[in-house]
């Protein structure tokens, strides 16, 4: 699966517009949403019109690829990327809670507790105090 991922931008750049198939088209433009989230996922302000408007498609069609390509959704992309950044940034004491938070994008620390909980069964508190 990670040589396909890996070898997806290269085949693509290799094929004209016109040789892509529907699905490696739609491939394509998930993974250019994605990458997208990837480099903005700790802006408070990104949502999924901006993620839609920068790969050109509309909010739901965009909704629609990703979740038939990933089975998730660009939010619950935003959201699990976001989990994992402040789940890794959380097993270092050094960093306060509240940093963790606004860092990844949270502008409510309650919001993002329960979320944290959601995710992994914990909160940010008791996770941390897991791994020390």
């Amino acid at each position: 699966e990670q040589a396909v991922k890996e070898t997806l931008p290269n085949l693509s750049e290799a094929l004209s517009p016109d040789d892509w198939s529907g699905s490696l088209k739609k491939k394509k433009l998930v993974e250019q949403a994605i990458r997208y989230v990837k480099e903005g996922y700790t802006r408070k302000e990104l949502a999924l019109s901006e993620v839609a408007a920068a790969v050109g498609l509309s909010d739901k069609y965009l909704n629609l690829l990703v979740k038939e390509v990933t089975g998730t959704t660009i939010n619950h992309a935003i959201i699990r990327l976001r989990m994992e950044e402040a789940a890794r940034l959380l097993k270092d004491p050094a960093n306060k809670i509240y940093e963790i938070c606004d860092w990844i994008g949270y502008a409510d620390q309650d919001h993002f507790r329960e979320t944290f909980k959601k995710q992994y069964g914990l909160t940010p508190t008791e996770y941390r105090n897991k791994f020390l």
